[in-house]
């Protein structure tokens, strides 16, 4: 997304680098950030989401970072907070995910145009950039993937191409952009920013949005994922285009 209030575009940007250098852009909004809001935001509507299942999930680990300071109070809270965390949790154990980690880094206009530059060369802000930091032969585990999800269903399979059970990745999700399009669409900031975090863990996955077949593919996954987890579909919330 390039401009506040246009339809979402395909120019989305997943950065992976098997080194592990990537996740230097973020790290450092990791050490100083708080990891849940202000105490004085104001307090939160009552959630009717479903409580998530997330009781196999011990061996991964969902963190949620407040990466800019000045990242409105009444947007940041304790539930939104809470929230991603456990829904984060959900979907990755739909999708296979068995193990490793995944930090959410929620950030502002200003920084998202920043690193949107300096990795993807454009000088606009966007909704979620991806850094997968765990791509190695040792996470494609065809045998290993398959007894894992022996009991899943169909949709497990096809979300997760790669067969990864362990990831490891930071998402940076732009706030800004998630409160223009929730706006918009009437749909609460908790769930766009849910969805940018599953397109993000799609694009881990092996899947890319950069022709109007597969944009379209991917987002159905988005919204069939969110439907298992008790979300109604976000994606498909109002008038999209591949454009």
């Amino acid at each position: 997304m390039q401009t506040q209030n246009t339809p979402r575009s395909t120019q989305s940007c997943s950065i992976v680098n098997a080194d592990g250098s990537a996740s230097a852009p973020l790290a450092h909004q990791a050490g100083d950030a708080e990891s849940s809001a202000n105490a004085d935001a104001e307090p939160p509507e009552p959630s009717s989401t479903p409580t998530f299942d997330s009781s196999n999930s011990s061996d991964l680990t969902v963190e949620i970072i407040i990466g800019v300071d000045e990242l409105p109070s009444h947007l940041v809270t304790d539930e939104l907070v809470g929230f991603l965390r456990d829904a984060i949790t959900a979907v990755a154990l739909h999708m296979g995910i068995q193990s490793g980690s995944v930090t959410a880094n929620l950030i502002d206009d200003e920084e998202m145009i920043e690193l949107h530059d300096h990795f993807c060369g454009l000088t606009s802000t966007t909704d979620v950039l991806t850094f997968d930091l765990s791509e190695s032969e040792d996470d494609w585990n065809s045998d290993v993937f398959a007894a894992a999800t022996a009991t899943q269903e169909e949709l497990t399979q096809a979300v997760n191409l790669h067969q990864r059970t362990h990831i490891e990745v930071d998402l940076a999700l732009c706030i800004d952009e998630a409160a223009r399009q929730a706006e918009t669409r009437h749909h609460p900031l908790k769930e766009e920013l849910l969805l940018y975090a599953i397109h993000g863990l799609l694009h881990c996955l092996g899947h890319d949005d950069h022709d109007p077949e597969n944009f379209q593919a991917m987002h159905r996954l988005e919204d069939q994922l969110l439907q298992k987890i008790g979300i109604a579909p976000v994606f498909g919330n109002g008038s999209r285009d591949d454009e």
